[in-house]
């Protein structure tokens, strides 16, 4: 998918390879490559796989692989706990007394 310059990304950053993972750690871990993903705002018009340069919200410029041209937030804190639904109408009558 292409993405326009300015609009809001995500890109692939290799850190280390397999090779150069420090000795020590777990076999399986050691065998997978070190990466980095990080959002932002694209430097030029791209498509997904590119070599690309973004500038995060925080004014930082990385360079990497365009991954996804419209990232989304899939995470989540699972249900709700019906107790935080009690919580805040006591703490509302008790703040009143």
């Amino acid at each position: 998918m292409p993405a326009r310059k300015g609009s809001f990304v995500r890109v692939k950053c290799l850190l280390l390879e397999p090779g150069n993972r420090k000795s020590g750690i777990p076999e399986d871990t050691a065998n997978v490559a070190y990466e980095m993903r990080v959002a932002g705002y694209l430097a030029e018009d791209s498509s997904e796989g590119d070599q690309v340069q973004i500038t995060t919200v925080t004014g930082r410029s990385v360079n990497g692989a365009l991954e996804d041209a419209q990232p989304a937030y899939t995470h989540t804190f699972g249900p709700i706990d019906p107790v935080l639904h009690e919580v805040g109408p006591r703490v509302k009558a008790w703040l009143k007394r």
